[in-house]
C-alpha cells in the first residue's frame, strides 16, 4: 500500500507522513517546493521551480541550489516525488492531501453540484479547516514569485472561508441551530468587519435569540467604525434592520411546527450513483417534482425515505412522507395526504386538494408520495402543489413516470454487484445488503464463509433489493448455499420470511404478478419474446426481434419492466426474463422469435462488415453486442440445432473474426463450430467459404501454420466456382504471411503480387472491403521487403499504402505503415527523423487509446530515442510498452520492448542483464514462434559477439540464467532496471 501524506497549511506548516510528522527539511525553501508540487499537480520544469526559489540569483545557481533542495525532500517524503532530468511531479500513486485544496474543491463541488445528505453538517466540516491564514507569517528571502504566490493563495483563500462563514450561518439559522449561527456570525464579522451584510446577519441572529438590545449596542458600534474608518454611514438596509429590531417588529423565534420524518427501519445500503443523484437534482432550484422510477422491489419507497428523513431540516416546515400503497382515487389521495399534513378537512377530492393546497401555500415543506403508480393518471393535485405551493419539493415513488413537465425522473437500476476478478467483492452495494439483512436475523452469520454464494445469489436477483431481503432472510433456516440451489430450482417459490412485508412483497411470484397485473396480452408478449436476449439490446433489435413498433418500446420501458442503460440501451430485469424465457420456449412463437433474432445480427454484421470500420471501432462495437452475437447458453436454452448455429456463425464469422482474435474468443469453441459448418455440405458454399476463411486467419494467428495453409486451400478451391475475389485475396494474404512468418520470403511476395494483380480485374470503388484488401497487400509487401533488406523498395510499396489510408480516413492503419517506414528510418541510422515521426504516430494511438499500438510504437519511440543517447527518455518509453502489453497480455509486445531493454542495458554497460535478456528474448521468439528475420541476424550476431566479449567465460552463465527466466520475471527485472544517466540524476537530485 502507497503511503499518505498529508500537508496543513491553514493556520500553521506541517508535513505528516502516515502520522508522523516530516521535520528534517533542510530549508523552508525544501518543504515549500513539496508544498507547492502538491498543490499544482503535474509536471514543473526545474527551470521555472529553480527562478520561483531562487529569483535574485543567475540559473546556473539556482538549479544548484534546487539540486540540494530536492536531496533534502526526497530524504523526507522518498518516492512521493518523482524526479527527472527536466520536471518534477508528484508521484500519482501515493495519497497526497492538502488541507488548502481540500476546503478549495469541497466549497466548490458544494456550491455547484451538492450531493451530501446534509448541507450545513458538510459546511461545518469545511469550515473547521481553516485554521487560520494560508502558510501564515511565511515569509522566504530571494523569492519574489514564490511570495506573491503564497500571498494570491492566501487572498483567495480568505474569499471562500468568508463566503462559506457566509452560508454557514444562513444554514444553521434555517435548521434551528441559531446558538451555532452566532458563534460563526461572530467569526464572520472578526474577519470583515465593514461588511454590512455580515453585520445584519449578526444583528438579526441576536434579535431572534432574543437579545435584542445586544444587537442595537452593535448597530451603533458598526456605524461609527464605519464613521471612522470611511466616513461613511451603513447600508440602508441595515439601518432599515436596525430600525425593525427597535420597534419590536423583529421578535425572538419560536420553534415552528415540523413535521418530520421517523428514522427509516428498512434495511438501507445506499446506492452511491442514485443518492448522489438525487441529492444533484433536489439541490437545483428548478427542481420541484422529483419522481423515483423502478420496478417494484428495486428500492423506490427505501431511498425515498433515506433522501426524506435526511433532507427534512432543510425545510421550515420539515418534511412528509406518505404511503400511497391502499389508495386507488383522487379522494383516498387527497384524504391520505391531508392527514399526513395534520389538516382536519373534510369533502369530496375538489374540497380537500383545494384545502391542501391552501394549506401549502404558506408552507416550506419536503412532500414524499410513495407509490403512485397505481393512482395514475390523476395528477391534478400534484400539478396545482407545483403552480401554488412555490417553497414545496416533491418526491414521488413510481412504478411509472406521471408524464409532466416539471417532472425530473430518477431510473434506479438495484445495487452494485461485484465486478469480475474484484478485489473486495465483500463491499459491493448488492453483497453489503445481503450481509446486514443476513446479521440481523443471524448474528453468527460469516460472509466469509459463503461468499461465492452470496454473490451468486445476487446476481440472480440482478441485484434487485427486495430479492436479496428475501433470500438473505432464509439464513436463519438454511445455509446461501441450499438458499442458491432453492433460487435456481424456482425463484418464483421462495418466499419472504418477514410477515409484515406489504403483499405485492411477500414472494417473487407475489412481486412478478404485481408488476404484471396492469399488462395487456399484447405487452406480455413482447416481454416474452425479448427474453431471448440475455444481456443489453438496443432498440433497432427489439423492434426487429419482439416484432413491436417504438411506441411500444416506450409502454414497456415507462412501466420501467425494460430498463435504460448506459449507451442507450435496454436490458430486461433478471427476475422478468427467469419468468417469461420458459414462457417463450414453450411457445408456437420460439421459431419466428430465433427465426428474426438471427436475422437481425445477420444483417447488423453484414452492415458493419460493408462499411469496413477500422479495427478500433469494429472492437467498441462488438464488445457492446458481442453477448448477442455468440452466447452458447442462448443457443442451448431456445433449441437451435446444429446446422443452424453453424450457419449463423459462419455468416457472422468475417465480421467477427479480428475480435475473436483479439479477445481471445476462438478459445470457446469457435472454431470448432467453423471445423464443422466448413465441412458441412448441407450449408450453402458461400456460407462456408465465409466461415473457413476466418478459421483460415485464426489458425494464423495462432501459428497453427500447416491447418491454416490447408484451410486456405480448401478457400480457394471453393472460390474457384463461385466467383468470390476478396475471400480469394483474403486467403492469399494469410499463405502470405504465413510464408513471412516462416522466412519464405520469396513465396510470399508472390501471393501478394498475386493480390495486388486482381486490382485491375476488381473495381475497389464499388468493394471497400477489395480497397481495404489492396491496400494491406502494398503494406504487407512493403514489410516482406523490408525485412530483406531492400529498403528502397519497401519504402515505395509502403508509401503507396499510407496514400492510400490516408484515401479511406483510417488513421491507424496510416500509422501502422507509417511505423514501418520509421523502421526503416532506423535501420538507416536517421534516429531524429524516426524519433518526430514514432511520437507523432504513438500520439495518434494514444487518442485512439489503441493498447496494441501504444505498446508497439512506445518501443519504437524508445528505441530512437536509445540511439539518439536520451537513456532516460528511452527507458521510459520501454516500460510503458511493457506495462501496457502485460495489461492487454500479448507477449508479442512484450518481447519486442524486452529485446530493446537487453540493447539500453548493454549501451550502459550492464552486460550480465544484458546477457540475460539477450537470451531470454531469443528463447521467448522461438516459443511463440517468431524467428529472427534472416536480414536482422547479423545484427543479432554482432550482439551476442560485444556480449561474449565483454564478460568472457561467465556469459554462457548468464546467457543460461536468461533463457531460464520466466516473462514475469523478465518484466520485472526491466522494471526494476535503471539506466546509468537516470541513476546519476537521482543522484544530483
Amino acid at each position: 500500500m502507497s503511503a499518505r501524506i498529508e500537508i496543513v497549511t491553514l493556520g500553521r506548516l506541517s508535513v505528516q507522513r502516515d502520522g508522523v510528522t516530516l521535520d528534517n527539511f533542510i530549508s523552508t525553501k525544501a518543504i515549500l517546493l513539496f508544498v507547492y508540487l502538491a498543490m499544482n499537480p503535474g509536471d514543473h520544469a526545474r527551470k521555472k521551480l529553480a527562478a520561483m526559489l531562487w529569483s535574485e540569483t543567475t540559473d546556473e545557481q539556482a538549479l544548484k541550489n534546487l539540486r540540494t533542495v530536492l536531496s533534502s525532500v526526497r530524504g523526507q517524503v522518498g518516492d512521493a516525488l518523482l524526479i527527472s532530468r527536466d520536471d518534477l511531479t508528484i508521484n500519482p500513486e501515493f495519497l497526497v492531501n492538502v488541507d488548502a485544496l481540500r476546503l478549495e474543491s469541497g466549497f466548490k463541488r458544494l456550491s455547484s453540484s451538492p450531493t451530501t445528505m446534509d448541507t450545513y453538517t458538510a459546511l461545518c466540516e469545511l469550515e473547521a479547516l481553516y485554521q487560520g491564514a494560508f502558510l501564515e507569517n511565511i515569509v522566504v528571502r530571494e523569492a519574489e514569485p514564490i511570495n506573491e504566490w503564497i500571498a494570491e493563495r492566501q487572498r483567495s483563500l480568505h474569499e471562500l472561508y468568508v463566503t462559506l462563514l457566509h452560508q454557514l450561518v444562513e444554514s444553521a439559522h434555517r435548521q434551528g441551530h441559531d446558538d451555532d449561527g452566532l458563534i460563526y456570525a461572530r467569526r464572520l464579522v472578526m474577519l470583515e468587519p465593514l461588511w454590512d451584510a455580515a453585520q445584519r446577519q449578526l444583528m438579526r441572529l441576536l434579535a431572534q435569540l432574543d437579545r435584542a438590545n445586544e444587537a442595537l449596542q452593535h448597530y451603533e458600534q458598526f456605524a461609527d467604525l464605519l464613521a471612522d474608518e470611511l466616513q461613511a454611514t451603513p447600508e440602508a438596509e441595515t439601518t432599515a434592520l436596525y430600525e425593525q429590531i427597535r420597534s419590536r417588529g423583529l421578535r425572538a423565534s419560536r420553534a415552528p411546527t415540523r413535521l418530520s420524518v421517523a428514522v427509516p427501519t428498512m434495511p438501507f445500503i445506499e446506492p452511491a450513483d442514485d443518492v448522489e443523484i438525487a441529492q444533484r437534482m433536489l439541490n437545483t432550484p428548478p427542481c420541484r417534482l422529483l419522481t423515483i422510477i423502478g420496478i417494484g422491489g428495486i428500492g423506490k419507497t427505501a431511498l425515498a425515505s433515506q433522501l426524506a428523513f435526511h433532507r427534512q431540516h432543510q425545510y421550515a416546515e420539515g418534511a412528509c412522507f406518505v404511503s400511497l400503497s391502499t389508495a386507488r382515487s383522487a379522494l383516498e389521495l387527497c384524504q391520505l395526504v391531508a392527514q399526513a399534513l395534520e389538516l382536519s378537512a373534510s369533502g369530496d377530492a375538489t374540497a380537500l386538494e383545494r384545502a391542501i393546497v391552501d394549506h401549502l401555500k404558506s408552507c416550506e415543506l419536503l412532500l414524499v408520495l410513495d407509490n403512485y403508480e397505481q393512482l395514475l393518471p390523476e395528477s391534478s393535485l400534484i400539478q396545482r402543489i407545483l403552480e401554488e405551493a412555490r417553497a414545496v419539493q416533491v418526491i414521488v415513488t413510481s412504478q411509472m413516470p406521471l408524464s409532466l413537465y416539471q417532472e425530473w425522473l430518477l431510473p434506479l437500476r438495484g445495487l452494485r454487484l461485484p465486478e469480475n476478478a474484484a478485489d473486495n467483492p465483500q463491499e459491493s452495494e448488492a453483497v453489503r445488503l445481503f450481509e446486514l439483512t443476513a446479521q440481523r436475523l443471524n448474528p453468527r452469520f460469516r460472509l466469509a464463509d459463503s461468499l461465492p454464494d452470496v454473490i451468486e445469489i445476487c446476481r440472480l436477483v440482478d441485484s434487485l433489493p427486495l430479492g436479496i431481503v428475501i433470500a438473505a432472510g432464509w439464513v436463519q433456516y438454511v445455509s446461501p448455499a441450499d438458499i442458491l440451489s432453492m433460487m435456481q430450482r424456482d425463484l418464483f417459490r421462495l418466499e419472504a420470511v418477514h410477515q409484515d412485508f406489504p403483499v405485492r412483497h411477500q414472494s417473487f411470484h407475489q412481486l412478478l404478478n404485481a408488476m404484471l397485473v396492469h399488462l395487456s396480452a399484447d405487452e406480455q408478449q413482447a416481454l416474452m419474446c425479448l427474453s431471448i436476449f440475455e444481456g443489453s439490446f438496443d432498440y433497432q433489435a427489439a423492434l426487429s426481434v419482439a416484432d413491436i413498433t417504438l411506441d411500444d418500446l416506450k409502454t414497456l420501458a415507462d412501466k420501467c419492466l425494460i430498463q435504460r442503460t448506459e449507451g442507450f440501451r435496454y436490458t430486461l430485469h433478471s427476475v422478468l426474463r427467469q419468468a417469461f424465457k420458459p414462457r417463450l420456449e414453450r411457445s408456437a412463437l420460439l421459431h419466428q422469435v430465433v427465426e428474426r433474432y438471427i436475422a437481425h445480427f445477420q444483417a447488423w454484421c453484414d452492415d458493419f462488415y460493408a462499411r469496413g470500420l477500422p479495427l478500433h471501432e469494429l472492437m467498441v462495437a462488438i464488445d457492446v453486442e458481442q453477448h448477442n452475437l455468440w452466447n452458447p447458453n442462448l443457443w442451448k436454452t431456445v433449441g437451435v440445432d446444429a446446422v443452424q448455429c453453424q450457419r449463423f456463425l459462419l455468416h457472422i464469422a468475417p465480421t467477427l473474426s479480428e475480435y475473436w482474435i483479439n479477445r481471445g474468443y476462438h478459445r470457446q469453441g469457435i472454431l470448432e463450430i467453423l471445423r464443422a459448418g466448413g465441412s458441412n455440405r448441407d450449408i450453402a458454399p458461400q456460407t462456408r467459404v465465409r466461415g473457413l476463411m476466418t478459421l483460415a486467419r485464426i489458425l494464423e494467428r495462432t501459428s497453427q501454420y500447416d491447418e491454416a495453409w490447408t484451410v486456405c486451400e480448401q478457400v480457394l478451391d471453393l472460390e474457384q466456382g463461385l466467383d468470390l475475389p476478396e475471400f480469394r485475396a483474403r486467403a492469399l494474404r494469410v499463405l502470405s504471411e504465413i510464408c513471412s512468418r516462416q522466412t519464405r520470403y520469396a513465396e510470399a511476395t508472390t501471393y501478394l503480387q498475386a493480390i495486388i494483380a486482381m486490382e485491375s480485374q476488381v473495381s475497389p470503388a464499388q468493394n471497400l472491403q477489395m480497397e481495404r484488401l489492396f491496400s494491406l497487400a502494398y503494406e504487407d509487401l512493403g514489410e516482406v521487403l523490408l525485412s530483406q533488406g531492400d529498403y528502397a523498395t519497401a519504402r515505395y510499396y509502403i508509401e503507396i499504402a499510407i496514400r492510400r489510408w490516408r484515401h479511406l480516413g483510417e488513421t491507424l492503419r496510416e500509422c501502422i505503415a507509417r511505423s514501418y517506414l520509421g523502421i526503416i528510418l532506423l535501420k538507416e541510422r536517421s534516429y531524429e527523423i524516426a524519433f518526430h515521426l514514432f511520437s507523432e504516430i504513438l500520439m495518434s494511438a494514444k487518442q485512439a487509446q489503441n493498447q496494441t499500438l501504444i505498446a508497439i510504437f512506445s518501443t519504437y519511440l524508445g528505441t530512437a530515442a536509445m540511439h539518439r543517447g536520451d537513456f532516460l527518455l528511452a527507458h521510459e518509453q520501454f516500460q510503458e510498452a511493457l506495462r501496457v502489453a502485460v495489461q492487454i497480455d500479448r507477449k508479442t509486445s512484450m518481447v519486442g520492448a524486452l529485446e530493446q531493454v537487453a540493447q539500453l542495458a548493454l549501451y550502459c554497460g550492464q552486460f550480465t542483464l544484458a546477457t540475460e535478456f539477450f537470451a531470454f528474448v531469443l528463447a521467448m521468439r522461438q516459443q511463440i514462434n517468431i524467428p529472427v528475420s534472416p536480414h536482422n541476424m547479423p545484427e543479432v550476431a554482432e550482439r551476442e559477439a560485444n556480449l561474449r566479449q565483454c564478460l568472457g567465460a561467465a556469459f554462457d552463465y548468464y546467457y543460461r540464467i536468461g533463457q531460464e527466466m520466466t516473462l514475469t520475471t523478465a518484466v520485472q527485472r526491466a522494471a526494476a532496471f535503471q539506466p546509468a544517466s537516470e541513476r546519476a540524476t537521482d543522484a544530483q537530485g
